[in-house]
Parts: C-alpha cells; structure tokens; sequence
C-alpha cells in the first residue's frame, strides 16, 4: 500500500456517487447511498470505484492500492466534519482539504439529509 497514493484524488470523477448531477446514483442498490454516508460518519474511508482492484477476492486486496474517494472527502468537508482517515491523514501531512476541488459538484450534505428523511417518512407511510 502506497500511503502517499491514499489522498491523490483531489477532485471527484464524472460519475462519482456524491456529484449533484447523479449521473451513478441510479446503478447504486436503493439504500447504498445511506449506507455510504453512514460509513464515512463511523471514520471509515470510502475508496473511488475506479481504483478498487475488482478482480482479486478479497475485499481487503481489492483496496490495496485504491485511493480515497474525493467527493466522500469532499462531502464531510462541505459537513465541516473529518472522520478519523482525514483526519490522520492531516496529521501525516498527506492530506490537505484546501487543495480538494469540485466542491460546487458535491451534493449538499445537508440537503441530502433532509431528502433521505422525507424518503424514509414515504416508505413509512406506503
């Protein structure tokens, strides 16, 4: 594993799950998303899909060499949160949220939250 590689991604990709324009939220199973931000707030890292190694079996050698998804890294800066991956990498000197971009493409943790509220309140009441 290549620490310095872990935050190179400063910008989120064309079909980042936490872009405003949705382009790959329709491939996510339903509740992914949810799942997706639950994560990051338990300090767990979100890797970029384009870097995992889909071809080795083990869940742990598919992220080897992946990095850290901009848009999650993104998406907790707009929440002006740091989970524990950002913020050791921080302390290491391997991650600077300055010299994230993109954040105007980033869906608005806030707004997402309260759409997720009025989703689960539909399923709810059908």
């Amino acid at each position: 594993m290549d620490v310095n590689r872990i935050f190179s991604l400063k910008k989120p990709c064309a079909d980042c799950p936490f872009r405003k324009d949705g382009t790959m939220l329709p491939s996510l199973h339903p509740n992914r998303m949810q799942d997706i931000v639950h994560s990051l707030h338990e300090d767990r890292p979100f890797h970029c899909h384009k870097t995992i190694d889909y071809n080795k079996t083990d869940k742990v050698d598919q992220v080897d060499d992946a990095t850290y998804c901009a848009g999650s890294l993104l998406y907790l800066t707009k929440l002006g949160e740091f989970n524990l991956p950002m913020r050791m990498g921080i302390a290491l000197k391997l991650f600077n949220p300055e010299l994230l971009s993109g954040h105007d493409e980033i869906i608005d943790p806030k707004d997402y939250d309260n759409k997720r509220r009025v989703s689960e309140r539909n399923d709810l009441s059908e």
